[in-house]
C-alpha cells in the first residue's frame, strides 16, 4: 500500500466514508482545485464529487471559495487529526455504554429462556471466535480448570495479548485450581523454539508473556508439568468438572481453528480421567529453570 493508501485507510478507521477520504487526501496533497481536478485525483467519480466536498465541509475539514468555480482547500491535518479521533473516542464510549445496557439485556432474555435444556456439543471456529471463548472461560471458572496443549496451541494461546490479559487479571488472583501439561519443548535450557517464539510475539507480548508464566509458577494454586511435545497429540481442557473442550490443530491458512465444547459431565468426567492418566507421567518443571528468556 502506498502513503496515499495508508492515508485513505487511516481516514476511514476514523469514521471517514472511503470516497470521503480519497477526497480528502485529494485536496491536501491538491490545494486549491477545482472539482473536477479532485475528482481526477482521487478516483471519486465526478458525479458525486461535489456532494462528497460538501459533506466535507460540514465536517469541518475543508472549505471553499466563494463563487464559481469553486476552488477547495483542506483544513490543517493535525487539526483534523485531532478532531477525528475526538469523534472516533465518543462514538467508542458511546458504543461502550450501548454495549453494557444490551449485554444486560440479553443476559436477561436468556435467564428468561434457560429452561436447563442443552445442545450436548458446540463447535467454535474461527481464531476471533475461538480466543473470546478461551478468555470467556478464564473469567468464568470458579473452583477448578485442567488444560493441556499442544505445542501448536501453546505458540497461538500465549501470543493472545487479550488471553495472556485475562490470565494475569482474572485467573491468577482468582484463587482458581489450575493443572497445566505442557510441551516440554519450551522448557528445556536454550530452547530455539522458545526464542523463536518470543521473537514473532514483539516486545510487548513476550515481556507480558514472562510476567505471566512467572506468577504462574509462583502461584500456590497453579501447577504446571510437562510432556515431550509429541506426545500431546491434543489440545484439551475441563472446567469446574461439567464442562469438556478439545480444539482441533489448524492444518493450515486455509483452515479455520476450532474448538468442541462438551456440556455434558460424563463426557467430561471421561476428559478428567484422561487428563490425569496423563498427568501422572508428566513430569514438575520449575520456573528458574525454564528456558523462557529472550535471546
Amino acid at each position: 500500500m502506498d502513503t496515499l493508501g495508508m492515508c485513505v485507510d487511516w481516514l476511514k478507521k476514523l469514521g471517514l466514508q472511503e470516497y470521503q477520504a480519497k477526497a480528502y487526501v485529494a485536496v491536501v496533497s491538491n490545494p486549491d482545485s477545482f472539482g473536477p481536478d479532485i475528482a481526477e485525483a482521487s478516483g471519486v467519480p465526478e458525479p458525486k464529487i461535489f456532494g462528497i466536498l460538501k459533506a466535507l465541509e460540514r465536517e469541518g475539514l475543508v472549505i471553499s471559495s466563494l463563487g464559481r468555480p469553486k476552488r477547495y482547500r483542506a483544513i490543517d491535518v493535525r487539526t483534523v487529526g485531532e478532531s477525528l479521533i475526538d469523534r472516533h473516542m465518543e462514538r467508542v464510549k458511546f458504543m461502550r455504554d450501548e454495549t453494557d445496557k444490551m449485554i444486560g439485556f440479553l443476559d436477561g432474555l436468556s435467564a428468561d429462556k434457560d429452561d436447563g435444556k442443552r445442545e450436548t456439543v458446540w463447535m467454535v471456529v474461527g481464531e476471533r471466535a475461538v480466543e473470546n471463548e478461551i478468555v470467556n472461560v478464564i473469567k468464568s471458572v470458579k473452583k477448578e480448570i485442567n488444560v493441556m496443549l499442544t505445542k501448536e496451541d501453546f505458540i497461538a494461546v500465549y501470543s493472545s495479548k487479550r488471553i495472556l490479559e485475562a490470565i494475569r487479571d482474572h485467573l491468577i488472583p482468582s484463587g482458581v485450581k489450575w493443572r497445566n501439561i505442557l510441551p516440554d519443548v519450551f522448557y528445556r535450557p536454550g530452547s530455539l523454539e522458545t526464542k523463536d517464539m518470543l521473537h514473532r510475539m514483539g516486545e510487548k507480548v513476550a515481556g507480558l508473556f514472562l510476567k505471566v508464566q512467572k506468577a504462574m509458577f509462583e502461584s500456590p494454586n497453579i501447577e504446571c508439568r510437562v510432556l515431550p511435545a509429541e506426545s500431546i497429540n491434543v489440545t484439551l481442557s475441563t472446567e469446574d468438572d461439567k464442562t469438556g473442550c478439545v480444539m482441533f490443530k489448524k492444518v493450515s491458512d486455509d483452515v479455520a481453528p476450532k474448538k468442541l465444547i462438551f456440556e455434558e459431565r460424563e463426557t467430561a468426567r471421561i476428559m478428567v480421567n484422561h487428563f490425569f492418566s496423563l498427568w501422572e507421567m508428566a513430569k514438575e518443571v520449575k520456573f528458574p529453570g525454564m528456558a523462557l528468556q529472550r535471546g
